[in-house]
């Protein structure tokens, strides 16, 4: 299956909301010795980071994007019902911060945000969780939604075929590492820092020196701006990548695994040209669906790239 034929294009009439923003716009062909690639669904689909935290909070940058999310999950919904016809799979996987929640609760100021209020802090919200669901998107948790690792429908990684799968905060530094001794106490100094900033924002709200759908967070960029471009791989952390090159290398379990695609850098990144246990590798990062960007992955047995889904004009 091709991704220009088979996902972008439906019949006659094309998704023009949808471009391919890695190797110059063409799908990366898969060597023809590594295939059948996939050995439960006959396409891949995999949304990154979203980070979506309570919606009338000036903290959320996700609402600019909401409404290109909703769209995407339309298009799945019924790309998917077509595959079914033909007795085609197409799967979904979500790599995790799929919410804020290292931000401070609205409900109970002492604690944390909890996915139950994000969820039902707006309808396109709630929305957005059901269409995923009724997808039967596999979701996996990150640094920023851990507490979600206790619940059986969220895992830590997960293998299709020969495709490994994971959020990709295990190389991070120690404050983004939830398995490092040090990061509880980070956290703690993180959740001061944004219970004081949401202090001052709800105060700077009422006195409408700014609107609620505005957005402040510090270190967090404004989402507000749509950002389509796929940066170069020289600035890219190279840490992420050798990690997963290692560990394929190190872990029996995985030897017949090609392809590995994280998220949590919220960096799209393609590379095609690493080796592991001296066989042929590529080496995703799928990007983020906060920040501006909308990316995701698509990925059959003879094609994957990374896309971008853009925004309502």
């Amino acid at each position: 299956m091709r991704i220009k034929d088979h996902f972008m294009r439906r019949g006659k009439k094309t998704n023009k909301r949808i471009e391919i923003i890695s190797n110059a716009g063409k799908p990366f062909e898969i060597p023809k010795e590594w295939r059948p690639m996939l050995s439960s669904c006959d396409m891949l689909v995999v949304i990154p980071d979203m980070h979506m935290y309570v919606r009338n909070s000036p903290q959320d940058n996700f609402k600019f994007g909401a409404e290109a999310m909703l769209h995407l999950l339309d298009y799945l919904a019924t790309l998917k019902q077509e595959f079914t016809l033909r007795n085609k799979a197409l799967r979904v996987y979500q790599l995790g911060d799929v919410y804020e929640m290292r931000f401070p609760s609205i409900t109970h100021p002492t604690m944390n945000a909890n996915a139950a209020e994000i969820r039902m802090s707006h309808p396109d919200y709630d929305q957005i969780i059901n269409m995923m669901d009724h997808l039967r998107t596999h979701v996996l948790y990150g640094n920023h939604d851990f507490e979600l690792r206790h619940f059986p429908s969220f895992r830590f990684g997960a293998v299709e075929g020969k495709v490994y799968l994971e959020h990709g905060f295990a190389p991070s530094p120690w404050s983004e590492n939830p398995a490092h001794p040090f990061w509880e106490p980070a956290q703690l100094g993180f959740k001061l820092l944004r219970d004081i900033e949401s202090f001052f924002l709800k105060l700077a709200v009422s006195a409408n020196l700014i609107g609620k759908d505005e957005h402040f967070a510090v270190g967090v960029t404004d989402g507000s701006v749509e950002r389509s471009e796929y940066p170069s791989g020289d600035n890219y952390p190279e840490a992420q990548k050798n990690y997963y090159v290692k560990r394929m290398e190190k872990d029996p379990d995985k030897n017949d695994v090609r392809i590995t695609i994280i998220g949590h850098t919220h960096y799209p990144h393609l590379a095609a040209d690493v080796r592991s246990n001296g066989q042929g590798t590529v080496f995703v990062d799928a990007g983020a669906w906060s920040e501006g960007r909308s990316d995701f992955v698509v990925m059959t047995d003879e094609e994957i790239g990374i896309c971008h889904y853009k925004r309502k004009r």
